[in-house]
């Protein structure tokens, strides 16, 4: 007998059988058949594993006293000061990395931003050996506060937010500035983000108006404490969070590949350590760097630890003495992995055709155009689509054709594919590939209230545009609301074919921050945060 759990609304099952006489005996049949199965993580490669190992938590320490002791990060403090303020702490990263760079094969960028004042972004670029490279970005902000975000001369040390995260940089300059890759590498120091994600917002929309291409970003922020609130420890996992809001579907989105993809090729470079994948943008009323690229279409993940405190963020309290400096190293080595891993494999594909069978199957065709490395393989990942993660990513060798199945009657299976080269790293997955099969016992039933929602740009500050996407015809009511949860404008009423739709929006009547926007269908309601800078 086999037993299917991962295909079913496990979370509402587990809670009936929870409440019954079978739930020892589920448990322990879980426990045999090996349900709810995940794909293991991706064998860690020596090559990178050599390179992570590396990172020091004595280094990660001592950076994040030094950072505390430029007194205070805040983004309009003192620029010109040597020893206080933003400024001073910038140009101090700047000289680690020239110290790190023996060969001189790192660029240093000063980015500008203006809202009220100049401010400037810390770029560390490094580029790849490919012919055409890809862009990869990893980074998180510098800047710091205490518990009046106006006050930018206060004590505001920001160890935890965000020093911990930035010190994992220098480490991986350090590293970075001598490993070789194929694809382009930007570190980044960003500053703003206390304010409203200023900075990242500047730099992702500078890139987007470029026409710029970004395969993949990662933004660390708040990665050093281990204690909750109530006291509990939990030092061998972290949270990873990606948009997932865009017309595919809630867990479609390119943030949402990459956020599988890294716990994928990250989490076998740290014992036990777990990479929890959580199926939201962030926490709820919160957001960090990574939303300025999700919010213009880039696949972008933020890392962040598992047991979070609020009482040391934002406060004189969130000193280097709370800090566990061997779990920012654990963090780091993560999130190094994946980007390593990322720069020196080949890009994403784009998708293969999927043909549904009659006999319950689907036939996956990888065209002559999706260029194999020699001696590389082909992956196809799937998940259910109510699942955040994968349960399986087959290795098809070299082979360009592959049935998929059976698919059990009323289960809707996403497909994607990866590829790897000669030296065995993998590149991130395709866009998905919905499975239907056509056979009358296994047809694909009618999903009456599904619906994606989004927006774009996310930060803006004149006019945004809104896709939603229907599966019948309905009545849609498009509102905002703002953070205490009060409807400030009603944007859209209407009868709305199935499909995809855009709607202008200029916010002028509303106070520049952040809001939520709401889709209702009456069967379906959707929820998605933007900023509006005003």
């Amino acid at each position: 007998m086999t037993f299917q759990c991962d295909r079913v609304g496990r979370f509402g099952l587990w809670r009936v059988l929870k409440k019954s006489g079978y739930f020892v005996l589920f448990v322990l049949l879980c426990h045999v058949a090996g349900l709810n199965a995940q794909p293991a993580p991706y064998p860690a490669h020596p090559d990178v594993q050599a390179v992570v190992e590396q990172i020091n938590a004595d280094s990660i320490l001592s950076y994040v006293t030094r950072l505390q002791g430029f007194h205070t990060r805040h983004t309009y403090s003192d620029t010109t000061s040597q020893t206080v303020g933003i400024g001073a702490a910038l140009r101090w990263v700047e000289s680690k990395v020239e110290a790190y760079d023996a060969e001189e094969l790192i660029e240093v960028e000063w980015f500008p931003w203006t809202v009220n004042q100049t401010r400037h972004d810390l770029i560390a670029r490094k580029l790849g050996e490919s012919a055409q490279p890809g862009r990869y970005i990893i980074g998180g902000h510098i800047d710091s506060r205490n518990a009046n975000g106006n006050d930018n001369t206060g004590f505001a040390p920001g160890a935890n937010d965000n020093a911990s995260s930035c010190a994992g940089f220098l480490e991986m300059v350090r590293l970075f500035s001598t490993a070789d890759f194929d694809h382009n590498l930007e570190i980044i120091w960003f500053t703003g983000e206390e304010q409203g994600l200023y900075g990242s917002a500047a730099y992702a929309n500078f890139l987007d108006n470029q026409n710029a291409r970004v395969d993949g970003m990662i933004a660390m922020d708040i990665n050093g404490r281990v204690r909750a609130p109530g006291g509990a420890i939990d030092s061998m996992s972290l949270r990873l969070y990606a948009e997932g809001t865009n017309p595919q579907g809630s867990s479609a989105s390119p943030s949402r590949r990459l956020q599988r993809y890294l716990k994928w090729v990250g989490e076998a470079y740290v014992d036990d350590f777990e990479m929890v994948i959580n199926a939201a943008s962030d926490r709820p009323g919160r957001g960090s760097d990574h939303l300025s690229f999700s919010g213009v279409g880039y696949p972008a993940v933020r890392f962040i630890e598992r047991n979070e405190d609020v009482a040391y963020q934002h406060n004189t309290t969130d000193v280097v003495d709370e800090l566990i400096p061997t779990y920012t190293r654990r963090n780091a080595m993560c999130a190094m992995a994946g980007m390593l891993t990322m720069l020196r494999a080949p890009l994403a594909p784009s998708v293969p055709v999927v043909t549904n069978l009659d006999n319950g199957y689907a036939h996956v065709a990888i065209p002559e155009s999706i260029e194999l490395p020699t001696g590389g393989h082909f992956f196809i990942a799937k998940r259910n689509l109510s699942d955040a993660y994968w349960d399986d990513v087959i290795d098809i060798g070299s082979e360009r054709e592959y049935d998929y199945g059976p698919v059990p009657a009323g289960e809707i299976v996403r497909l994607s594919l990866a590829r790897s080269n000669a030296d065995g790293y993998p590149s991130p997955f395709s866009n998905e590939v919905s499975v239907e099969v056509t056979s009358e016992a296994m047809s694909r039933p009618e999903i009456a209230g599904e619906v994606a929602l989004s927006l774009y740009p996310n930060p803006f500050n004149a006019s945004v545009t809104i896709e939603f996407t229907l599966s019948r015809q309905q009545t849609v009511r498009l509102a905002a609301f703002d953070l205490l949860g009060r409807e400030v404008a009603v944007i859209d009423e209407s009868e709305a074919a199935p499909g995809t739709h855009a709607v202008s929006w200029e916010p002028h009547e509303l106070a520049g921050g952040v809001y939520f926007l709401n889709l209702d269908t009456g069967n379906s309601s959707l929820t998605t945060k933007f900023l509006y800078l005003k």
